[in-house]
């Protein structure tokens, strides 16, 4: 294949410069030019080829094959070109496709009650725990009932059974001893003699009344005082009751922190991982919609230059060929739209708009809560021990503030 200076000295050879070599020059700047150049350079030419056609003397002209020999080759390499960066451009939206679906949605492992096995402690262990710390919490106050209840009573203080009576149980100033009355006529007598069995059974009467009335309010003392110890003013001491009580409510919420806090790295996890999933996703799917809408522009452009090349084409077959109307040929050349909308290795087929590419997907998975309402409904039962002032899991969820996964507001099964 001859070099452009050997075609252009060829054109030039009787010392005059052909018209011919003015539409290969043309011709030359095409290559490595930028689109809008190329399309006015194409259509500069087409406009003097059908100059150069109506000349018949021009036709005739030896060095026009030459010429149209050297601009076909250009033509060839202009479509061969043309179908490459096509080519290029569909292989480029493909692989920014392929690594969008490489971001696939992550699968949540189960939530920890439903693992197999089984984190420990579970929820059993903690209710157990509480229920256990409940019965030594009753214990404890049942002691300080006690102790509070043997600092003294004011059914000791009455002044019947003052002061042997109260047993050192009275709670305040002793009230001034009963008084007995005045002594009976009869009891007075020198001689009993004198009384009679009424006056006697009258006066038996009367004691008697009084003894049951002592023994009575000795009893309401005793009783209210029952299990206090003796003697009288002996302490209730209830340390023990409160160390059990402080060292079981420890205990339980070790175990109420050890069952909830794998709820909070599960969150953490979860969250994290859509975290991860969702930011390859949209990073990608920005690069693979910038390419899009450059190729929206580019392809349009590809079209036009290789319609552009096809009509030059035309015209050139016209120009060597024989058509008995010239004008009409030239003329059909020019109008004709050349439609690429079939040539599948001209066109671009668009990911985002394929049916099957995949959409951003998002958590489903509900997060538990632990100290929530939902969380101790569901698993404890609403135990009226359960501490919600567990600084490392209580609120844990709430404080990473989850962006993606949704927080559990059911306790629904």
């Amino acid at each position: 294949m001859k070099t452009q200076a050997e075609v252009a000295r060829a054109l030039s050879s009787s010392g005059t410069p052909s018209p011919w070599l003015s539409l290969l020059a043309q011709s030359w700047t095409l290559a490595g030019s930028p689109t809008s150049k190329q399309e006015k350079t194409l259509k500069n030419m087409a406009e003097d080829i059908v100059k150069l056609a109506k000349n018949s003397e021009l036709k005739s002209d030896p060095a026009m094959v030459t010429a149209v020999n050297s601009i076909r080759s250009l033509l060839d390499d202009m479509i061969a070109s043309v179908n490459s960066t096509n080519i290029d451009a569909q292989t480029g939206l493909d692989d920014k496709e392929d690594v969008v679906i490489a971001c696939t949605a992550p699968t949540a492992p189960a939530q920890p009650h439903l693992q197999t096995p089984r984190p420990q402690p579970t929820q059993t262990n903690v209710t157990n725990c509480r229920d256990q710390q409940q019965t030594i919490e009753n214990t404890y106050q049942t002691c300080l009932a006690l102790q509070s209840r043997c600092l003294g009573n004011a059914l000791c203080c009455d002044p019947v059974i003052q002061p042997e009576g109260g047993h050192g149980w009275c709670n305040e100033t002793p009230k001034p001893s009963f008084s007995f009355g005045a002594v009976s006529l009869c009891y007075s007598a020198p001689s009993a003699s004198q009384c009679s069995i009424t006056q006697l059974s009258t006066e038996l009467a009367y004691w008697q009344g009084l003894l049951n009335q002592y023994d009575q309010k000795v009893s309401d003392c005793e009783t209210v005082m029952a299990g206090c110890p003796t003697p009288a003013g002996t302490a209730v001491d209830c340390t023990a009751e409160y160390n059990a009580t402080i060292a079981k409510q420890a205990e339980c919420d070790t175990v109420q922190h050890n069952f909830e806090n794998p709820y909070c790295t599960y969150a953490s996890s979860v969250e994290n991982l859509w975290d991860n999933y969702t930011t390859c996703y949209n990073t990608n799917i920005a690069t693979l919609n910038t390419g899009e809408t450059a190729e929206r522009t580019n392809l349009p452009n590809r079209q036009q230059q290789y319609r552009a090349v096809r009509r030059i084409e035309c015209l050139l077959d016209v120009l060597v060929g024989d058509s008995a109307d010239m004008t009409a040929a030239l003329e059909a050349c020019i109008t004709t739209s050349y439609d690429v909308t079939s040539f599948a290795w001209l066109n671009i087929s668009y990911p985002t708009e394929s049916p099957t590419f995949p959409a951003l997907q998002t958590c489903q998975t509900q997060m538990w809560e632990p100290g929530s309402t939902t969380f101790d409904s569901y698993f404890y039962n609403n135990h009226t021990l359960m501490s919600n002032s567990l600084t490392e899991t209580t609120g844990c969820v709430g404080r990473l503030a989850l962006q993606l996964c949704p927080m559990r507001t059911s306790a629904s099964r």
